[in-house]
């Protein structure tokens, strides 16, 4: 799930079994003027990335931009398994499709993040 509080942003990912166990959760504040990395469209952001819990072999990175979130997400038991709704596209980053970009942005910004976000190597 992302979300977004007053001054923060957020990512958290639940276990399929069990919806009350965090398996990973990263958060990041919005960028103050002059803070932040303009690497991506319609920024500056702000990164933060974590790795899974409870021998989970996620990750992922999240950037916060005052109108869009970005995040790179991999695991490697994925298998088609992201549900998404409202102002969000998803992309898979990888021929497997465990590796995935999500970005939750207006209508007018997302398919320029989002391919901006995929085009990138690591």
């Amino acid at each position: 799930m992302l979300y977004a509080e007053k001054d923060v942003c957020g990512l958290l990912v639940v276990s399929d079994g069990d919806p009350a166990r965090d398996i990973l959760h990263i958060r990041t504040a919005w960028p103050e003027k002059g803070e932040g990395t303009t690497e991506i469209p319609h920024g500056p952001y702000l990164k933060s990335s974590g790795s899974g819990s409870h021998g989970s072999k996620i990750w992922a990175s999240l950037s916060c931009a005052k109108d869009a979130m970005v995040v790179n997400y991999s695991d490697p038991s994925l298998q088609g398994k992201v549900r998404h709704r409202g102002a969000v596209s998803v992309a898979s980053k990888s021929a497997g499709k465990q590796e995935l970009a999500m970005v939750a942005a207006p209508d007018d910004k997302r398919a320029r993040i989002l391919s901006s976000v995929t085009s990138r190597q690591p």
